[in-house]
């Protein structure tokens, strides 16, 4: 990574310097660097030149777009401008405005110019795929007229017409849109009813295959046919899309094998920002090595969990991706304790690594924790559920990512060891990592009421909590989350929690202003009283869930939404004592919640 140098004074300089930069293909920092000599230098055409091929390599078109529109508005004369403003248009798939500018630069560029002849090629070629388009346009215009006589037709001699021939017709307008509103509809749509609208006519066809922005973002995750996902759907899609490619899922893909990535390595798709691979127990760890060397350049969110995942893995993602970001290894059982120590021992660099997930690896211990804080200091997301070897002593090295946003203990260790107290290890944590606004702390058992004081007193920022299967949580704990986070508090979990009461979730309901998700399920204690005495009807209450509480029946629960139902859209009230008939009416007195109710019993 280039950094700027205090000898660099004049345009003169940074450009010599960007030069350099472009030549070891380090474009963002030669972006960097011309963008200075720019501000130093506005009124330089040659700098935008510069600028918009460097853009054009990192895949900024719109960006590139406005350094060319900057070389015509400083040089009108000069064709290079006009040339390069026709390429990116022609490269988005905007044939038409191509083909605008090119007439605007045959007015403009005087004919000696060496890239007259160059515009008046470009113009050929563009005129030359119009006509084929107006051809195609004007064939279903006359199939649109023909149908619109033969009903006008059948209206003179019967004067009716069937509902299905408007239909019919209404539908052709959908064939004749302009390629512009069809790239905009086919942009919203997922890659499985893009394949269908492909197969329905030719010209959607072209429309779809010629703009490389459909495929951008392909998420070929949980297809229900192996037909829509296989060696062949990979080729397709590396071939149309290539260095534009940004998001590719293979989730649940069980077809994909190693020869299927190869074309990936073929057409140089080495645009992807974020891959995801799961459940697949086809592609081998060469496999992933060789694909993460030519996608890994600009990589950011990576997500592999496949059992071929282990520690010669984990270094050959560092090296091979220098932008990684988010890292989701979870499911990986052949990564051992020391999975990082080899990228430790190798480089003993700091990465910029954001987000790690661990879940379900029974070998991350305290001594991977450890590790960890020395290579990502950085580091905001970190997922250790069900990591049964984490213990108490993993806190101290936790504290040392001080930037830390979200973290999941649920299923860890922390009863052990015996020696040091819940309460001291959270207070070392929680003093350094103030910042944390998402916590869970499912199934903890020795979590107590002097725990969740020690964490309100330090994190004030919290907006998800969930401490269900709580056993020693009290309606004190309530008390305490109502006041330090009235202001920022927006989704609750304290299901399985048997020592709250109503009196609890009252200071929950009258103080936090901003609640948007509750879960107070299997909680025994909890009865009608509480929706009948909570006066806090401005709650912006969304989803609530109260299954399995055997005092909530069917009164109270009216009273509840009838207070809140300007904003509740679910309710979840499984197995509780509310009859049929109750039900039926809630049903219809409030038909825009969707309601969740299973009933054991009928009363």
């Amino acid at each position: 990574m280039w950094i700027m140098n205090p000898k660099l004074s004049t345009w003169e300089d940074f450009l010599n310097k960007a030069k350099q930069l472009i030549n070891i293909k380090d474009y963002n920092s030669a972006n960097t660097c011309i963008s200075k000599a720019i501000q130093l230098k506005g009124d330089e055409h040659i700098l935008y030149k510069i600028r918009s091929s460097i853009n054009v390599k990192l895949n900024k078109y719109d960006a590139a777009l406005l350094d060319c529109q900057k070389m015509i508005q400083l040089k009108p004369e000069d064709g290079d401008g006009y040339v390069r403003v026709s390429k990116l248009l022609s490269e988005m798939n905007n044939k038409r405005g191509a083909y605008q500018i090119c007439v605007i630069a045959l007015k403009k560029v005087p004919s000696t110019d060496k890239y007259y002849h160059i515009i008046e090629k470009l113009m050929e070629t563009y005129k030359g795929k119009r006509k084929n388009v107006n051809k195609l346009l004007k064939s279903e215009v006359k199939r649109f007229k023909a149908n619109k006589d033969n009903t006008n037709f059948n209206i003179y001699n019967n004067g009716c017409s069937s509902n299905n021939n408007r239909i019919q017709n209404n539908q052709k307008n959908y064939f004749i849109l302009p390629y512009e509103i069809l790239s905009r509809v086919f942009s919203e749509l997922r890659y499985r009813d893009l394949y269908y609208c492909m197969i329905t006519c030719k010209r959607w066809y072209e429309c779809i295959i010629n703009n490389k922005f459909l495929w951008r973002d392909i998420n070929l995750s949980n297809l229900s046919s192996s037909r829509l996902c296989n060696s062949n759907t990979i080729q397709f899609i590396a071939k149309r899309s290539q260095n534009m490619l940004r998001s590719l899922d293979l989730s649940n893909c069980t077809a994909i094998t190693d020869g299927s990535l190869r074309p990936l390595l073929l057409y140089r798709c080495n645009g992807i920002e974020t891959f995801k691979l799961s459940g697949n127990s086809k592609i081998t760890k060469n496999g992933i090595i060789k694909l993460l060397k030519i996608i890994g350049l600009n990589l950011i969110n990576l997500t592999l969990q496949s059992k071929q995942v282990d520690d010669y893995v984990i270094e050959n993602i560092f090296n091979s991706c220098p932008k990684i970001e988010y890292l989701d290894l979870s499911e990986n059982i052949n990564l051992s304790p020391n999975c990082f120590l080899g990228v430790y021992n190798l480089h003993r660099n700091i990465y910029n690594i954001k987000g790690l997930r661990f879940k379900n690896i029974s070998s991350i211990c305290d001594k991977t924790i450890q590790i960890c804080a020395a290579l990502f200091p950085s580091l905001e997301i970190l997922d250790l559920y069900n990591c049964n070897m984490i213990t108490k002593s993993a806190l101290l090295s936790i504290g040392s990512f001080t930037e830390l946003k979200d973290i999941n203990l649920t299923g860890t260790a922390m009863n052990v060891p015996d020696n040091i107290l819940l309460e001291d290890s959270f207070l070392y944590l929680f003093e350094k990592c103030q910042k944390v606004e998402k916590i869970s702390f499912r199934q903890f058992p020795i979590l107590s009421d002097p725990s969740i004081e020690i964490l309100c007193g330090f994190c004030s920022n919290l907006r998800e909590i969930d401490i269900s299967y709580s056993i020693n949580i009290t309606d004190h704990s309530l008390n305490i989350l109502s006041n330090f986070l009235k202001y920022t508090l927006r989704s609750l979990n304290i299901s399985y929690c048997p020592l709250l009461t109503n009196e609890g979730l009252l200071y929950i309901f009258d103080r936090c202003e901003k609640l948007t998700d509750l879960d107070i399920s299997n909680n025994p204690n909890i009865s009608d009283y509480l929706f009948k005495t909570f006066k806090n009807s401005d709650l912006p209450l969304i989803n609530f869930y109260a299954s399995n509480c055997d005092r909530i029946t069917g009164n109270g629960l009216i009273a509840f939404i009838k207070k809140l139902r300007d904003t509740l859209l679910f309710v979840n009230i499984d197995y509780c004592h509310i009859s049929n008939s109750t039900l039926n009416f809630i049903y219809h007195k409030f038909p825009h919640i969707k309601f969740s109710s299973k009933l054991e019993k009928f009363y």
